[in-house]
Formats: structure tokens, sequence, C-alpha cells
């Protein structure tokens, strides 16, 4: 529902209200001529004598058929140039007839918008540009095999209603195949639905009184057959089952056979009349299972209706508290739908005063208008019901209206909002992650295979990781204003119509991901010393143990590194203080020999980072003098640089793609590139812990006073400081839109953005060691000895055990959590529920005397007595 301008009378200051919105330069060009020509002519009798207008007024009647050859010519010359231009199309493929059809609008009713069967665009890019035709598409596209389809909406000021083509264009060059469309097709906000013959597709704005859905031949785009209605037609059909269903705003929903009647005439089979029971019909039914499913928007709707396919009598409604725009979602067995205050156009303040007024027309008095009022605030919702009965399973409370489609994968919702925001919900409807564009988002997301791709109101098109919502690429389209076409993935790109640029394709698959880094302790903040998602087996086997040298026996007292078949062990021997390296395969039984070993002035007693081409240790604890950070080529050991690093200072390091951040002591943060360039220093108190980052944004936990910092990445400029009640003994670590944190006796999830609470576990000290969070989950052991396993984003507990070690942090595993019990066992814990499995009896080999990694489907851990221990998991 394009919803220009309040209320269903509009006069002429009405329609000239949405011009400014719709028009380009060149209309507004248009618009000024007949003013600059009576300037000019105004200019002429300034500068003539009245006689000498007279003589040149009698010449140019004498010369009037020359003159008048001359402007026809220039006419034709202006108004056909393309025609007798060379053509400029792109080269158009063979018809492949794409194993999925677009039936729907966002195509499948999980509305995804996504074609499967490409790698997801993952770099930016244009592909192509067609703009050979209508330069502004407010409809979405739909995309069959090699072929995209999509409606034009170019409006001008002296034609508001607009003009329409429908296009067919070759999906991998942007060449047109054919352009098709009823005669006076006008301007259309309605998307096309593709079967396996057939193309349907509505017309019309907002203002469009008497629109057509019309039905084409989807090989050669022959309109087939029309149908007016009395109201507009912004709708998208859906077919399924012979049958195209559409809504007609206050016309209500029609249901159609496909294929005309012998006379070539369409056959109607049911009509679900408005205004009355089916008001505001704009949003996009859903056939599912021989049930028709009809979203209902203002006054008189406010509803998600159900109808028999076959007959169109009405099976069940669920009332909503706002109007439903958002066309329904099946998955899972359930139905999802968004809805919300306010329109494509205005906010729910914007649209306030018309809807009030819109009342007051229909005769409701003031004391009803008023408690109307409440009703038509800000606000929005996604809910989840049975398509069976209606009945509601779960809703989740937005701030602004959702007008969006709701999109739905195998482990989660996605919703975008009038806010800004792309939600991220669990399949219970619980929040898990938001992530803001910057400007309202009026359009559906398009969610890939792992990624989901959302286009703001101001044409931000952005590419973001589905599970993290961390950005991967954007690019701005153009400008204009609003974008309310969604984008539709398929054939690795991004296609979407654009505001004056015609038709792209945007976004190409990427070539090989970026190497793996080891940022730091256990992998980095969150990582839990577990970088690879390869399983350990149901039970483990002792392969080899390292031990240093008869003279100089390993002790250690911090986690190793692994990276590229290379183990970076720290030694916090006082008579050989060092890093070792081992290089060993998964298949050895014999411990390696240290292919290179760095010695250090002081003992190691901080875990390396490493990355293929180098690897980081500190020496020395805080209080040493002479303490320096190594930086090292992680092939042979020898030094690249080093810097001193102050004696107070925690050892705290990050490293990644972006370069390296390094605590130093009281002086707060430091960042350098890779080569040991310092980028900026942040003074924000001592940093206690390794810095967590995200995209452009650092996490740090500070001390006296203790607090959470972050800054961003690329200025150290401090965007947020939130107070703490003591000094965290874990963390941070940065969980979407979370920050995961404790203050010494509690844990804790804070905003990201805001520091705002989120949630709490009162009474969980933690224990020594480190979080791990893992596919939504967080776990940790407290200083009691309770291992437990939360949901990261809300703090809801999933799995507890009372019989951790409190000094050994666990290993959260895709579906269990691997932790060293207080009986000396390695223990392997499902989440989801089943018995506990002692994976290794360890006693023997002495307690743990730093925490463990997983790398390769082995277990690495050092103990006093044995020295650095690899169990592999037992075939």
């Amino acid at each position: 529902m394009i919803d220009l301008i309040p209320g269903e009378v509009s006069s002429m200051s009405d329609q000239l209200a949405v011009v400014p919105v719709l028009i380009g330069p060149l209309q507004v060009l248009i618009a000024i001529l007949p003013g600059l020509l009576a300037s000019l002519a105004t200019a002429l009798f300034a500068l003539f004598k009245p006689s000498t207008f007279v003589s040149l007024l009698r010449l140019i009647w004498r010369l009037k058929l020359p003159l008048g050859l001359g402007v026809a010519g220039l006419i034709g010359v202006v108004y056909g140039v393309r025609a007798i231009l060379p053509d400029r199309s792109a080269a158009i493929g063979a018809a492949e007839a794409g194993d999925h059809l677009f039936a729907a609008f966002r195509g499948d009713l999980d509305r995804r918008g996504w074609v499967p069967g490409h790698p997801d665009p993952v770099e930016p890019g244009i592909r192509w540009t067609f703009d050979r035709g209508h330069q502004t598409f407010y409809g979405s596209p739909a995309v069959v095999g090699n072929r995209v389809y999509i409606a034009s909406s170019e409006v001008t000021l002296f034609n508001p209603m607009g003009r329409a083509e429908l296009y067919c264009l070759d999906a991998d060059t942007g060449g047109l195949v054919w352009r098709s469309g009823p005669p006076d097709y006008r301007a259309t906000f309605s998307s096309p639905a593709v079967g396996e013959r057939h193309i349907a597709i509505g017309e019309g704005l907002h203002l469009t009184k008497d629109s057509r859905l019309t039905v084409m031949d989807r090989e050669t785009g022959e309109v087939l057959w029309t149908y007016r209605s009395n109201s507009h037609m912004e709708s998208s059909p859906a077919i399924a089952e012979d049958r195209v269903v559409v809504g007609a705003g206050q016309d209500g929903f029609y249901c159609f056979a496909l294929d005309p009647d012998d006379t070539g005439e369409p056959v109607l089979l049911w009509h679900a009349p408005g205004p009355d029971a089916y008001a505001d019909a704009s949003g996009s039914p859903a056939i599912y299972q021989g049930r028709v499913y009809l979203p209902l928007g203002r006054w008189g709707g406010r509803a998600l209706a159900c109808l028999d396919l076959e007959t169109g009598a009405e099976l069940w409604r669920t009332a909503m508290p706002y109007p439903v725009f958002s066309g329904p979602t099946f998955a899972h067995g359930r139905v999802y739908v968004g809805m919300g205050n306010g329109n494509f156009i205005q906010s729910a303040e914007q649209a306030l005063p018309g809807e009030l007024d819109r009342l007051r027309a229909a005769g409701l008095s003031e004391e009803e208008v008023t408690a109307a009022r409440e009703t038509l605030l800000p606000g929005g919702s996604v809910w989840c019901l049975d398509p069976e009965t209606g009945a509601k399973i779960w809703r989740h409370d937005l701030p602004r209206t959702v007008l969006g489609q709701v999109a739905v994968n195998d482990e989660a919702v996605y919703a975008v909002s009038r806010d800004g925001n792309l939600y991220q919900l669990d399949l219970d409807g619980r929040r898990v992650a938001a992530w803001q564009s910057g400007a309202p988002i009026l359009s559906s997301p398009a969610l890939a295979e792992n990624h989901v791709y959302v286009l703001n109101e101001n044409g931000r098109l952005v590419c973001l990781d589905a599970e993290r919502l961390r950005v991967v690429w954007e690019t701005v389209l153009g400008s204009g204003w609003p974008w309310i076409g969604s984008p539709t993935v398929a054939r690795g790109m991004v296609y979407v119509g654009t505001i004056g640029s015609g038709v792209m394709a945007v976004g190409r698959p990427g070539g090989e991901l970026p190497p793996p880094v080891w940022s730091g302790h256990l992998g980095g903040a969150g990582i839990g010393g577990r970088l690879d998602d390869e399983g350990i087996g149901q039970r483990g086997v002792m392969r080899w143990r390292f031990t240093g040298s008869e003279e100089h026996p390993l002790q250690t007292t911090a986690p190793p590194a692994r990276l590229d078949g290379r183990t970076f062990v720290p030694s916090a021997s006082d008579e050989r203080p060092g890093l070792y390296c081992l290089v060993h395969d998964r298949e050895e039984t014999q411990a390696p020999e240290p292919a290179w070993f760095f010695a250090t002035a002081h003992p190691l007693h901080r875990s390396p980072a490493a990355s293929v081409d180098q690897v980081l240790v500190v020496d020395g604890a805080p209080g040493d003098s002479g303490r320096h950070l190594h930086v090292l080529d992680s092939q042979t050991g020898v030094v690249q640089w080093q810097r001193p690093v102050p004696d107070a200072a925690s050892g705290a390091l990050r490293l990644d793609h972006q370069g390296i951040l390094l605590s130093v002591g009281d002086d707060g943060l430091v960042a350098l590139d890779h080569e040991g360039q310092e980028l900026w220093a942040a003074a924000i108190g001592h940093v206690i812990h390794d810095p967590a980052a995200e995209d452009s944004l650092v996490a740090v936990a500070v001390q006296d006073p203790a607090a959470l910092v972050i800054l961003d990445r690329f200025s150290g400029a401090v965007l947020l400081h939130t107070p703490l009640a003591g000094p965290p003994v874990l963390g941070p670590v940065i969980h979407r839109d979370t920050v995961l944190i404790d203050d010494g006796t509690n844990l804790l999830g804070l905003g990201f953005y805001d520091g705002n609470e989120r949630w709490r576990i009162s009474g969980l000290q933690p224990g020594g060691g480190a979080m791990a969070v893992f596919r939504g989950r967080l776990a940790t052991v407290a200083a009691d000895g309770r291992l437990v396993v939360l949901d990261a984003a809300s703090g809801e507990l999933l799995h507890q055990r009372d019989d951790a070690l409190s000094s050994v942090p666990p290993l959260l595993l895709r579906d269990a959590v691997l932790y060293y019990n207080q009986a000396g066992n390695w223990m392997l814990s499902p989440i989801d529920g089943g018995e506990d499995v002692r994976w290794l009896a360890a006693r023997w080999l002495g307690v743990p005397a730093a925490p463990a990694i997983v790398s390769g489907g082995s277990l690495f851990y050092a103990t006093a007595e044995r020295g650095l221990i690899r169990v592999g998991r037992r075939e």
C-alpha cells in the first residue's frame, strides 16, 4: 500500500502534495517551461518597440511553413533520438525455465526474495543497469530462470497517475526481452506473480480508483485479459492451483481463473467485497494448502482473514492491534505477519491528522475520535499464528510499523521496520539481534542462503551476514526518495528497481574467504578456544604430549594458539621463557619437535595471537620491567618488529585483519597497523582484558573506576562509557547488538549501542577463564563450580551442570559443551537433552594448568605434570 496522502477524497492540493517526491529534474524543467516562455515574451516586449515587434510577428507569419517544419523536426529529433541511435541493449540469452517460480510476492511463501542455486553476492559492484525505458520503479523484481520481471512507475507533474510498463529483462545482461502492458497502463506499485505460463500484476498507486488486474503470457508478454476494479490495486497477486488472488484496496479481494473463457474474458470465481467486510485490501495475499490468507489494513480491517480458496467462504479472522499491510509468511507450519501504524510515505505521527479527519468524516464524535487516537500512535508488531485456527502463538512488539514482508529461514525470523532496524528473532519470537540502517526501511529484506540484504528509504543497499548481522558490503544506489521497492537475490546478484536510474543488478559472489586469525586469548573474545567447527566425536584418546626437553621441561600457564597447522605454545619457565612453534598434522601420534623457539626476557603468561604471517606475544606480568610486544614471522620465528609495553600493562591485545589493539596500562589502548605504526591512542583507563571488536566498533573493560567502554575502531573516539559495579573477571564479548560482561558478581547483557541492561544473572560470580559464545549460546563456569549455558540474547538458562572445575572454562561445541569436572574427567554434555558422556578420563594426566582449545577435531591443554597434551577423537 503506497498511502501517498491521507483521506479517500483527493483534491488538487492533495495530488500536488506528492509531486515533489515523485518527479525528477526533467519533469521540473517541463513544469517551469511555460513560465520561461512567458518571461522571454516579456523580455521581447521590453527590448523592442511596438512597431518592431509587429514587424517581427509579420515575418514569422510569412515563414510559418518552414518554421513549422523546423519545429516539428526538432521535436522529432528530441523524442525520437533513441530510435535513430544504435541499439544499446545488452545481449539476450535463450530463456531458461528455472526451478523456482515467483508465484507470490517475494517468491515463495517464506517471503525470502531469494532464488537458490547460486552463491550469495558477497562483494559489491554494479553488474548491469537497464535504463532504456522508464527510469523509476516502486515495485520489486521477480526472477524466474534467467528472466527478470518488473513494472515501472513513471509519474510527472502533468500526469500524477503516471505511466507504467512491465519489463522482461535478461537476468545476466540486462538486455530487454520484451515490454508490455494494457492500454493506458498507469504507474504501478504491484509486483508481478510469475507462474508456469502466466504473469499476473496489479496497477496504480493509492489515488488510482479503477485499477486493473492484468494477466499476460509469460513467454511473450501478450496481454491475455484484464479486469477493472473500483479501487487501487497496489497488492501483489498470488498464483496457485490455476487461480490468481489479488487485493483491490477498498474494493476487497478478487479470485479469478488464470485462463480466460472462450471469448477471452476473465472468469471471476469469487469476490470478498470491501470496504466493510474486507477493508483496505492493499497487502499481498498468500495461498497455502487450499486456503487464501488476506491481510487487512486500516479502519474496518486490522486483521488477518483466512478464506477457502475454492469458494471464498471465510474460515476465521484474527483481529490485530494495527493495520496489516505486510503479506502473511508461511514456514515451519506457522504463519507470520508484520503490522503497525504509518505507511510508505508517512510516519505514524505524519499520518495521524489525516486518520483523525477520516474518522470525523465517517461520522464519529470527538469523544470517539479521541479514544481512537490512542490506537493510531507509533507502534508495530510481528505475530506468529496457527494457520489452521488463526490462534496467536507469539507476538513481538516493535517501536515502529513493519511494512515489508517477514522473511523466515530454518533458524530465525527477520523483519524490517520504519525505525530503520533489521530485527532478527528466534523461532519462538525472542529478539536475537538488531541492526540499524540509519533510515526507515520500507521494503522487504532479501534473505539468501547465508546473507540478508536490506534497502532503506534513502537508497542504501546493505549485505549482512545473516547469522550475526555483520555488514559485509554496502552501496548507495542513487538519490531520490522514497526507495520502497524490495531487492531480490538470484544468480549471484541483487536485482532492484531504482528511483530515476532504471533497473540494476548489483553484487557478485566472492572469491576466497580471508584467512582465519587467532585473535588472542582462546582465539579472541567470545571464541572460547574453538576457531573451527569440526566435531570431536563421542570419545577422546590421547595422541601425544609435548614436554619441552629434559634440561628445560615445559611450564605453561596460558593456552596455546593454533592456526594453519601450527601450534604456538607459551613457556612460563623462568629458565627457558619464550614461545615454541610446533608443526604437526592430525594423524601424528608422536610429539613433534619444535620448528622454532623464540626466547623472551620474561616468562609468557598470556596466550599468543596469530595470523598466517605473524604471531604476537607480550612477555612478562604486570610489574615486570623491560616488557615488550614481540611480532614474529609465524613460519620462522624471526622478529619482524617489537614495541615496549609499560610495566603496569595487563598485556591484553587483539590481532585481526584491521590491525592490532594493545593495552598500554594506565594510558589506555593503542591501535597499530600490522607493521607497528601507531594509528591512534585512547586514554580510557587501565584495560584489563583482551578487547572485543565488531565491524567498526571496539569494546573494552577498564578498571579504576570499572566501566565498559565502546570505541570507534578507526579513530579511537569514545562512543559509550557505561560504569560497572566492579571490575570484570571475564569479557567483554560482543554478541550481535549485546555486550556480554560481568561486574565481579553478576553476569550482564548490555546494549552495544546504548549500554542499557538487557538482562542480568545475579549472584553468578564468574570463575577464572573466559566466556564462549557460539550459535546464540553463552557458556561459562561460575566460581562455585556451576557450568551454565545461556541464551546470549536474553540470558535465559538453557543448560546447567554443578560439578565443573571453576578454573577451567568450558568449550562450546555445536550441540554440546565440553567441560572438565571436579572428578578429573572431560565431560561431553548435550545442551538440548541427553545423557552426559565421559569423553576422557584425565585425572591421571593432572589438573589443567591453563584453559584448553579445540582445533581440527583435537583437544589441546597443558598440565604441570604432563606438559602440552593433544587428545584426538576415538575413531
